[in-house]
């Protein structure tokens, strides 16, 4: 598993399952400094009622969670799950100070980037940043993309090779087209990232939705997430990451 994608865990305070235990859910993150983690808005904030993708839905209302009500941690098991096999063994669950979430719109889907900050930084030795993209960057042909997030049988996470299709400079989304697999429950706020010349990785967007995550065959997937290259003078202003500048001399 790459070294800066972690697991978001979500506690959601308004759903409960039958015994009145707050149910969760899981989605992932992307770290960008030892105590930054970039994720997607849905995943920080609860919405009641009608938030399908449709231009003719109702309004829907979003309420941030919590930061008690999430947490961060590395690795693909679950926390209490008692699944170990193609697990990471997870030492560490990191709290939450803050959460900043841009202005997210769920019907349809707009700005489905937040910012989470840790309570402490993150151990080089156990995981270290990706690289910040700048707004002009030029997006490779095939951008991998990290699927298989969390799930209940702690399914192994890959990276998952996916063309890049097109952007919609309205909604700052890249489309990007996958062959029989698609984005699934639990990937979302992955990073979508590019290699550039000297082997750093780049990250370029992060997993925002898409069809039934169900395996299909014999068709073309679509998936859309959010252009990070959109939102680094957001991401500069909240976190102090900042994108650096090319050395023109190169």
């Amino acid at each position: 598993m790459d070294k800066w994608l972690l697991i978001v865990e979500k506690v959601s305070v308004k759903e409960r399952s039958g015994n009145g235990i707050p149910t969760r859910g899981s989605c992932s993150g992307v770290q960008i400094s030892p105590r930054h983690i970039l994720t997607a808005a849905h995943c920080v904030v609860e919405t009641i009622g009608d938030d399908h993708r449709s231009e003719g839905s109702d309004r829907v209302v979003s309420t941030m969670r919590e930061p008690e009500d999430i947490s961060v941690y590395i690795g693909e098991k679950e926390p209490n799950s008692n699944d170990s096999i193609h697990c990471l063994d997870i030492d560490d669950t990191y709290k939450i100070t803050k959460i900043t979430a841009h202005t997210y719109e769920p019907s349809p889907i707009e700005r489905d980037i937040a910012l989470i900050e840790l309570s402490v930084n993150i151990s080089e030795e156990v995981s270290t940043p990706i690289c910040m993209p700048n707004e002009e960057l030029s997006l490779d042909t095939t951008i991998p993309v990290t699927l298989d997030g969390p799930s209940n049988d702690c399914l192994v996470q890959r990276v998952v090779a996916q063309k890049y299709a097109s952007v919609n400079e309205t909604r700052h989304e890249i489309e990007t087209i996958t062959f029989a697999r698609s984005t699934c429950e639990g990937d979302s706020g992955g990073p979508v990232f590019q290699v550039d010349e000297d082997g750093r990785h780049i990250l370029v967007g992060l997993t925002s939705w898409g069809p039934e995550c169900e395996k299909h065959t014999n068709i073309n997937m679509f998936s859309y997430n959010v252009d990070v290259r959109a939102y680094v003078d957001w991401v500069c202003k909240y976190s102090g990451v900042c994108p650096i500048e090319e050395r023109k001399d190169r």
